[in-house]
C-alpha cells in the first residue's frame, strides 16, 4: 500500500499576519532555552518581527522510514504535536508538493487558530528536507477561528545509521489577531519541546514499523510504501 499523504508536523506554532522572509537555518545567533531529555530548543530574534524564531533538535530511536511514516499520517498530529486538535490533507497535490489544513488550540481567552500549508518534500537516503509555507485561499475560512496567513518552517531529517534519526526543526511564527508577544514567545520554546517529547514515543509505535521510503532511479525520495499490513 502506497502512502502518498505527507502531512508532517501540521499543527505546530501559529503562523502569522505580517511575517516576512524565511526562517533562518544557519548556526548563528541562536540562544539555548531548553536542554533536557535529549531535546535542545533554541530561539533567535529577527529584525523584521517582534516574535522569535525557534530551532529544535533531537535524535530519535527509530529509522528514518518510521519517522517519515509518522509525518505522513495526518491523524498522528493529534497524538504527538502539542496543541494540535485537527489536521487533514486538502486540495490537490502529490507526495512532493501538497497542501494540508490544521487547527491549533490556544489558551483561553485567545481564539484558536487554523491555517493551510503547502508542504514540499525532497531529498535522498542521506537526508530529507521538508518545508511548510502558509497559504491563504486553499481552504474556506471557519467561523470562530483566526486564519493564519504567513508561516515558514523547515525540517531537516538525517539518518543516524540504520536505527536512528536526527530531526532539526526550524520555524518562525507570528499570530494573526491580537495575541500578546509574551504568550507567543513562551510557546516558541514550550511547543517544540513538548511535541518532540511526544514524538520520541510516537515514532516507536508498531503501527509505523512496516513503512519504507521509496526512492526513484536517481536515488531521490519518491514516496512511502507499506510492506505488509500492520496494526492501525
Amino acid at each position: 500500500m502506497r502512502l502518498t499523504t505527507l502531512v508532517p508536523l501540521l499543527c505546530l506554532l501559529l503562523a502569522s499576519h505580517g511575517a516576512s522572509g524565511d526562517v533562518p537555518t544557519d548556526d548563528r545567533d541562536w540562544s539555548l532555552r531548553e536542554d533536557s531529555r535529549g531535546i535542545r530548543v533554541y530561539t533567535r530574534s529577527l529584525e523584521h518581527s517582534p516574535f522569535d524564531a525557534f530551532r529544535a533538535v533531537t535524535e530519535l530511536d527509530a529509522p528514518m522510514d518510521q519517522l517519515m511514516a509518522v509525518m505522513g499520517q495526518p491523524e498522528s498530529c493529534l497524538r504527538w504535536v502539542h496543541t494540535c486538535i485537527e489536521a487533514r490533507a486538502v486540495g490537490d497535490g502529490d507526495f512532493h508538493d501538497r497542501y494540508a489544513y490544521s487547527v491549533n488550540q490556544m489558551p483561553w481567552p485567545v481564539h484558536n487558530r487554523d491555517y493551510v500549508v503547502r508542504i514540499r518534500t525532497s531529498g535522498d537516503a542521506d537526508g530529507i528536507t521538508i518545508t511548510m509555507d502558509a497559504q491563504q485561499d486553499i481552504h474556506p475560512r471557519q467561523d470562530g477561528l483566526v486564519r493564519i496567513t504567513h508561516s515558514h518552517s523547515v525540517y531537516h531529517i538525517t539518518p543516524l545509521g540504520d536505527e536512528g534519526t536526527r530531526l532539526e526543526w526550524f520555524q518562525h511564527t507570528e499570530p494573526g489577531g491580537a495575541v500578546p508577544g509574551w504568550l507567543v514567545n513562551r510557546m516558541t520554546t514550550d511547543l517544540p519541546y513538548r511535541s518532540l517529547r511526544n514524538l520520541q514515543e510516537e515514532v516507536r509505535d508498531p503501527r509505523y514499523a512496516d513503512y519504507r521510503i521509496e526512492y526513484d532511479d536517481g536515488g531521490r525520495i519518491a514516496g512511502l510504501i507499506r510492506e505488509k499490513a500492520g496494526p492501525d
